[in-house]
């Protein structure tokens, strides 16, 4: 009989001593910590766009989770902005929040969606959308698979045996299908989901120590005298912060000088004037698109402020997005002063590089930079002579360690 398992038959009625004790406490247990079994149901999200698992780095939190809401699953604005998530899917955001107003704007060459936070509704460059952004702890989240579907981009939901769920958003520049994703990266989504259900069903114990007899106080050590910095290699020149703007007049090198920015990791502003927005409509979605701003270039005469007014409203309406950057051409300071009293930010010029069609000296305009002090502002224009010099200027400011730096609207006066 040898390899077969053995069977225990008892007579009817007759049970084991240790059965009683056990179920007993095993009822026990269970009345007592009810909640320790339940939490492990908590559901658990995972996020990925394209090839990368979001906030690896810092792990599995609720603030960084997709959240559930009447069956529909919305994720965090942040990972459509290619210049946020830092994953690039032809997408950008720009956010207003101030006064009454809180708007969120998704933006794309392929069309707009604009959600109105506080009204709880959703207009297209279609139309209105049955869609709302939803607020979590301060931070908007959006329908998952309403934008990916306006914008043309692969939701999928896909749920693994003891890892939580996986929410994947990609378009075509992801590498692997959500199979050999899964397969690739379930170690560490199954880490992450243990860690996290841990942090949920432990509680630390605090530990109670004695208190510490103070040490008495030491005497503080001498000063060390300070060393002097070493001498630069050039120490009569100054250092130079750089900020380049372009001011779009309807030439034919803005997609090329998008791609050189985006090579350069630079984010800067563009400036179109009021009068030629709709006639712009595409280049100024495309300089959002990119993730870049959107200024206004007026002369500096007294008609610049109603100039100003009027392009903002037309910027809104085109493009439902504000701006609060000018770039005045001539106007003295008591129009910059006026103006500013209404809330707007300037560009000053320090180097024009505008070629209106002729030749691009870069030799003549990083003569003008190494001339100046402190900041130094270009502005150049879109035409297709400043794109094919860009990569040059790049190198060559790059050699004089004067690279442009992103331009930000705090960073303007």
């Amino acid at each position: 009989m040898s390899g077969k398992r053995k069977w225990t038959v008892r007579p009817p009625g007759m049970r084991p001593r240790a059965g009683l004790p056990l179920l007993l406490a095993a009822l026990i247990l269970l009345a007592v910590f009810p909640l320790a079994a339940a939490t492990t149901d908590v559901q658990v999200y995972h996020l990925a766009v394209n090839d990368t698992l979001i906030d690896v780095d810092t792990g599995l939190t609720a603030a960084n989770m997709p959240i559930a809401v009447g069956g529909t699953i919305y994720v965090p604005y942040t990972i459509f902005d290619k210049n946020l998530s830092k994953v690039d899917l032809g997408i950008s955001c720009s956010q207003v929040h101030e006064g009454g107003i809180h708007t969120l704007t998704l933006y794309s060459l392929s069309g707009t969606l604009k959600f109105d936070i506080n009204a709880q509704t959703c207009e297209s460059t279609n139309g209105p959308m049955d869609m709302r952004a939803v607020v979590r702890n301060g931070r908007v989240y959006l329908p998952a698979n309403g934008v990916c579907q306006f914008f043309g981009l692969q939701y999928s939901y896909r749920p693994t045996r003891s890892a939580g769920v996986l929410i994947r958003i990609k378009n075509s520049y992801a590498v692997l299908d959500d199979t050999r994703f899964m397969r690739s990266a379930a170690s560490l989504m199954q880490q992450r989901y243990d860690q996290y259900v841990q942090r949920l069903t432990v509680t630390p114990t605090p530990v109670s120590t004695p208190a510490a007899t103070p040490a008495p106080p030491q005497p503080s050590p001498a000063p060390q005298p300070t060393q002097a910095p070493e001498d630069p290699e050039d120490p009569d020149r100054p250092e130079i912060h750089t900020r380049l703007a372009f001011a779009c007049t309807g030439g034919q090198g803005l997609s090329a000088i998008l791609d050189a920015l985006s090579r350069q990791g630079l984010r800067t502003v563009f400036f179109f004037r009021p009068e030629q927005l709709v006639q712009q409509e595409a280049q100024v979605r495309a300089v959002l698109a990119a993730g870049h701003q959107v200024g206004l270039l007026v002369d500096g005469g007294d008609a610049a402020a109603g100039a100003l007014s009027e392009g903002s409203r037309m910027l809104e309406r085109i493009a439902w997005t504000r701006t609060h950057i000018a770039c005045l051409d001539g106007g003295g300071r008591a129009l910059r002063t006026t103006l500013g009293q209404e809330g707007w930010r300037f560009w000053t010029t320090q180097v024009d590089g505008r070629t209106d069609g002729s030749a691009f000296h870069v030799g003549q305009l990083i003569s003008q930079v190494l001339a100046g002090r402190d900041t130094v502002h270009i502005l150049l224009d879109d035409s297709s002579v400043t794109a094919a010099a860009l990569e040059q200027l790049f190198r060559r400011m790059e050699g004089e360690e004067c690279l442009p730096y992103s331009v930000l609207e705090t960073d303007l006066p």
